[in-house]
């Protein structure tokens, strides 16, 4: 009965995840007091959170999964530094794809470990690395990646659960947090096909829109 409503794919919530993205930071750096923006970019990481599961989850090499994020991690903190604080080096916030590779560690210790206090111990450092580094998204983004790997069997709870860390996160992130519960609509509507393969582009998009926002902000002065 459920399966007729589960109508999109790996591909859909990519491209809405990028599209939400851009949206946020459109809002973010040029319209800062346009809530609308910022609140349809609350889908945005809930469904970037989502996918790192699935992939993490389908990846026939983790390692390489993993030097893929390093990789985009380096190559995109000089455009988030320009795009949203107008210096090639800024050290008081690292960009989304640290959030991502701590998160990703903390799964491949997860998915090799037989002891629960050991993982439970990695886990919490991920979340205070993710703190005291400034990751974006803080230990929120982490501890949403952790709560999609560990309740993914457990279909509508891990929902509920997730909502329940986002509200939480809503007095230590963002006010606008609490709309995070928009991304949980597009996963309900997930398949667990994977459609279209946009990988480069998926990844790559980060580091070249932050870019060309950053040359929008230095030549209209914003």
């Amino acid at each position: 009965m459920l399966s007729q409503f589960q109508i999109l794919n790996s591909y859909h919530l990519k491209i809405l995840a990028l599209t939400t993205m851009i949206l946020d930071h459109v809002g973010a750096m040029f319209f800062p007091d346009f809530l609308p923006l910022r609140i349809i970019g609350r889908v945005a990481f809930i469904l970037y959170a989502f996918m790192l599961v699935e992939g993490v989850n389908n990846t026939r090499n983790i390692k390489n999964y993993i030097q893929k994020i390093f990789i985009w991690a380096l190559i995109s903190e000089i455009p988030f530094d320009l795009a949203f604080y107008g210096k090639p080096f800024y050290f008081e916030h690292q960009n989304i794809f640290f959030t991502l590779l701590i998160s990703i560690l903390g799964l491949q210790f997860f998915q090799k470990s037989k002891s629960f206090f050991l993982s439970f111990i990695v886990g919490l450092v991920c979340l205070v690395v993710s703190y005291f580094f400034k990751f974006d998204y803080s230990w929120y983004g982490t501890s949403l990646i952790f709560a999609f790997y560990l309740f993914r069997k457990l279909n509508f709870f891990k929902f509920i659960f997730i909502e329940t860390i986002s509200t939480i996160a809503t007095f230590n992130v963002l006010g606008v947090q609490f709309f995070a519960f928009l991304g949980f609509i597009p996963i309900f509507l997930y398949n667990g096909k994977q459609g279209k393969k946009i990988g480069k582009i998926y990844y790559s998009f980060y580091a070249i829109h932050l870019l060309i926002f950053a040359l929008i902000k230095y030549v209209t002065n914003v």
